[in-house]
């Protein structure tokens, strides 16, 4: 299995070479290509992940989980780690969203649910210090970094030789 799978990213690879030579004239440098593809994945798994929280369809919902999982396997790839790319997509896109979608269809929909309600105002700012309880623990260790941080025995370290 290990080797079909090592074939196929080294023929993809290999088939990318000849039209990245065809293209060479066409395209930007490797620096602008990355950061423009960086540029793209970020705001695909912002808008996925806006979508996912903010809509009030639970399908729809599911299709910006969707998406931002997409960006998330870019990521993976502009990280030259095309196995986690293949995870993500095989793992959550392939199993994970396909198990929601089937909870969805398999529940009865009622239009006078606990969803079908906005929230209650309250709820926005509890919700708003769930958010940031945790930057409220961290923050003071993010802050202080290493200076906290003391050994019981330092170590010298000398230059061998």
């Amino acid at each position: 299995m290990n080797e079909i799978i090592g074939q196929f990213f080294h023929s993809l690879a290999n088939a990318l070479d000849g039209v990245e030579a065809w293209l060479a004239p066409y395209l930007p440098g490797k620096e602008v290509a990355a950061g423009l593809a960086f540029t793209f994945y970020v705001l695909l798994i912002l808008a996925g992940g806006f979508t996912a929280v903010l809509s009030r369809n639970l399908v729809r919902a599911t299709l910006g989980l969707i998406v931002t999982f997409l960006g998330v396997a870019g990521m993976y790839l502009l990280l030259a780690s095309p196995f986690l790319a293949f995870m993500q997509l095989l793992i959550y896109v392939g199993a994970v969203c396909v198990l929601i979608f089937f909870a969805i269809m398999l529940t009865k929909n009622t239009s006078d649910g606990d969803e079908a309600r906005w929230p209650r105002p309250g709820n926005a700012v509890l919700g708003l210090l769930a958010g940031l309880a945790p930057l409220a623990v961290a923050g003071p260790i993010i802050v202080k970094g290493t200076q906290a941080i003391k050994t019981r025995n330092p170590v010298d370290v000398q230059k061998p030789g």
